[in-house]
């Protein structure tokens, strides 16, 4: 008795022969389970030599030997009704679905209607929408995948409906269109459109819009072709038809990716697990400067700008093995080589079933901008954006920590009010950029004027603040008033305008007059506003004593500007004495000032605001020329040569012109250089010592004698002291006024005349005032000495009579 037929097997293929689908005894007939062969090419099954063979269609189909798993033949038939569809197998220019009914060759064949039967069971097994029509166009097979996805039962629609039913007429109409268009009228509409382009032979792919029963429209791919019977008549036509829904929503997903990747604003780069980029889109390009094909298959590393050490990355890829995803601001290099900061966010991609991280998406966004916007924000949140100068903010924290540094140290500060006069009048008639000018040049010039630790601020319109910190007295923001009062007072050119204004000031005290930054703000203002009223262009402390010193120490210093005009200096003389024998040897020039009406003023009370006002180098230059011209003349009465000593300053000491002075007023007068002594400070020589003692240098050079004035007050060392160029040393008269009576003070006497001795140097005793302090210094030594024991300093109309008593004694 002969074996029954084996069950087919039916293979569904895509475009690229890959088997997607497969129902029946595939076990049995090839030895190989279904998941062996779901994803792998068809032709695995088909033998070498049978490759031509099966690309071929016959009417009684195709016969061939498969390849099973053993390394055996199994020789199979090709359903001569899907014969046309092998060419499928290798090669289709567009993506379709090609069915192969495939049957183990028995030794009896089957009936047709044993095959028929055989092949009805197959297509209702299958999950793709199986529907076949007749040539009148009605349906007469439709499968139960077809059922499930159309919501119709088979006896709905068999026999009864044709496939427009559940086709989108519009998609029907718009087929016939063309197909009128490419082969004329004739071409038909309705299902006609289906037999005309299939009837070629074609097994055609298209996809279409499906409407169910209950009306919900979805997408298929529908595959058509024309049905035979063995004499090659047309008796049908099959269409095949796969939900694609699913394959939509990814083709949308990955088409919405791809918008989002190619558009993002952000810059996307992705690296493969070896950090190598396979991948950016134009907004990386703009921003790296780099191209796509500079980029992929590069290494991040060429964006890299150096800032960042070898810890950073570390800590970068340790946190994104362990959670997956890294945050934070890198700066990075463009391809110009400009450095720039950015945001990026780092995700690992990883395989869903190994979990390794198979890429690494990076998406940022470069931050110039943002950090240039924050820096502007942040100057004007803390800056007056017209000068650039500090706001009232920041003038606001700066005074709080002046206070605060202040107190801890138990300094002084002040603050002082600015106001502009006539600002207004200005800004109204010349117009508001003009004004915003003329401010903006004043904030330069009293920037100019102030120190380098100060805080000038803008408080708005017409209105600066200055913070004083660390002054030594109150009269030094007098003197910062002052200044600013003379630099606003010379004009301002401002485009084809020559403007002129002036200043009002109102100056608060740490502690004096408040202890807080509100109160000392207050106080200034309250001062200003005083200023104003008193006819501006002035000055106003808060404390009313304050204001009688300032108004005092202004005064004064615009009588001494005047005074070397009006001849007001004089100089009185105080004899030097050789101890010794008391015969006379000099004197020392000593600077009055005869004040029109304060009368005759000591040094001590002018020269500080000489050195101040910068008057000291014409006074200075005076009191030179004026000694040595008078000791000219005393040399024609005394019994042997006298000199005149003259005192030097710390600011005459530096002048640059210094030697130039003393050589003009020798010469002036021709006195010689031998007679003229120059008493210098260890103040002054400690100010710049090189230089110091080159000064000296030169002056002994030109025969001038030289002597330290007040030893033993400042804070120069001996192995300094053994290295200058003078003459004498003079013992300051707060250790001669003890002298006797204080232990100390007469041993640094002592001590000391015996050091300048040893150092080949006289000594000259100052403020010798009784004859025991006279004895004791004779005892030790002393070489000359000078004070009210010999006489009181005298004035010029006194000194010749002095001479010729000594002269006569």
């Amino acid at each position: 008795m002969d074996a029954a037929p084996l069950a087919d097997v039916l293979f569904v293929t895509d475009s690229e022969g890959v088997v997607r689908d497969v129902q029946g005894p595939l076990q049995t007939m090839f030895g190989r389970g279904r998941a062996e062969v779901l994803g792998q090419p068809l032709s695995m099954l088909i033998r070498p030599q049978n490759e031509a063979l099966a690309c071929c269609s016959a009417a009684s189909g195709v016969h061939l030997a498969l390849g099973r798993r053993d390394g055996g033949d199994f020789p199979v038939c090709i359903n001569p009704t899907h014969a046309g569809s092998l060419c499928y197998l290798h090669v289709r220019p567009q993506g379709c679905i090609a069915h192969y009914a495939v049957s183990a060759l028995a030794s009896t064949p089957a009936t047709v209607d044993d095959i028929a039967s055989l092949h009805e069971a197959l297509l209702e097994s299958v999950s793709h929408a199986f529907i076949s029509v007749g040539l009148d166009g009605r349906i007469n097979f439709f499968n139960r995948a077809a059922q499930r996805m159309l919501g119709y039962r088979a006896e709905e629609v068999v026999s009864h409906h044709t496939p427009l039913l559940f086709h989108d007429p519009q998609e029907i109409a718009g087929l016939a269109e063309r197909l009128a268009g490419e082969r004329g009228p004739s071409a038909g509409a309705g299902m006609d459109v289906f037999f005309q382009r299939e009837s070629q032979g074609e097994v055609v792919e298209a996809e279409w819009t499906y409407i169910r029963k209950d009306g919900s429209r979805f997408p298929v791919l529908l595959a058509t072709m024309i049905l035979r019977n063995a004499r090659r008549e047309v008796i049908g036509c099959l269409g095949v038809a796969t939900d694609i829904t699913e394959r939509r929503k990814a083709e949308e997903k990955l088409r919405l990716s791809d918008e989002v990747f190619e558009n993002s604003l952000e810059a996307i780069m992705v690296t493969d697990a070896d950090n190598t980029i396979v991948a950016v889109n134009p907004a990386f390009v703009a921003v790296t400067g780099y191209s796509r094909e500079e980029a992929v298959g590069a290494n991040p590393r060429m964006l890299s700008s150096g800032r960042h050490d070898v810890g950073f990355y570390a800590a970068m890829w340790q946190e994104l093995r362990e959670r997956g995803v890294w945050a934070g601001e890198i700066w990075d290099r463009r391809k110009n080589g400009d450095v720039y900061p950015k945001w990026v966010t780092i995700n690992a991609l990883r395989d869903a079933q190994s979990g390794r991280a198979t890429h690494y998406l990076a998406m940022f966004a470069d931050l110039s901008e943002r950090k240039r916007a924050e820096a502007t924000i942040d100057f004007l949140a803390h800056n007056d954006p017209l000068t650039r100068l500090p706001n009232r903010t920041t003038l606001l924290v700066r005074l709080e920590q002046a206070i605060a540094d202040a107190r801890r140290q138990g300094h002084r500060l002040a603050l002082l009010f600015i106001d502009l006069d006539r600002f207004k009048t200005i800004n109204d008639t010349l117009g508001h950029p003009l004004g915003d000018r003329l401010l903006v040049a004043v904030a330069q010039r009293i920037a100019q004027t102030v120190r380098e630790s100060d805080t000038l601020a803008r408080l708005g319109g017409d209105e600066f603040v200055v913070v004083l910190p660390g002054i030594a007295r109150e009269m030094d923001a007098a003197q910062l008033a002052i200044d600013i009062s003379r630099i606003l007072a010379e004009p301002f050119e401002i485009g084809a305008h020559q403007l002129h204004t002036a200043a009002s000031m109102g100056i608060s005290l740490f502690p004096h007059d408040g202890s807080d930054p509100e109160t000392l703000m207050k106080n200034a203002d309250t001062a200003l506003h005083h200023a104003k009223a008193r006819g501006r262009g002035n000055f106003q402390f808060y404390a009313a004593q304050m204001n009688e010193s300032a108004a005092e120490h202004l005064a004064l210093e615009n009588g001494l500007r005047q005074a070397l005009v009006r001849g007001e200096f004089e100089l009185h003389f105080q004899p030097q004495m050789r101890i010794a024998d008391r015969r006379l040897i000099g004197f020392e020039a000593l600077i009055r000032w005869r004040h029109p009406g304060k009368g005759l003023l000591a040094p001590v009370v002018f020269i500080p605001l000489a050195e101040e006002s910068g008057l000291i180098a014409r006074i200075g230059e005076w009191v030179i020329g004026e000694a040595c011209r008078q000791a000219v003349a005393w040399q024609a009465t005394a019994r042997a040569p006298v000199r005149v000593a003259v005192n030097l300053s710390v600011r005459q000491f530096a002048q640059p012109d210094l030697l130039g002075q003393v050589r003009r007023a020798l010469d002036a007068s021709g006195l010689a250089p031998a007679l003229l002594e120059l008493e210098i400070t260890e103040s002054a020589l400690m100010e710049s010592p090189e230089k110091a003692v080159e000064v000296l240098r030169e002056l002994r050079a030109m025969g001038v004698c030289l002597a330290l004035d007040d030893f033993g007050t400042g804070y120069s060392s001996l192995s300094y002291l053994k290295h200058l160029p003078i003459n004498r040393l003079k013992i300051d008269r707060s250790f001669v006024s003890e002298i006797g009576v204080d232990a100390n003070d007469t041993a640094i006497a002592t001590a000391t005349i015996a050091l300048a001795h040893k150092l080949g140097l006289e000594v000259v005793a100052e403020g010798i005032e009784t004859p025991a302090q006279l004895a004791l210094l004779a005892a030790e030594g002393c070489d000359e000495g000078q004070g009210y024991y010999f006489s009181r300093p005298l004035a010029p109309a006194l000194v010749a009579g002095f001479i010729e008593r000594e002269a006569a004694a």
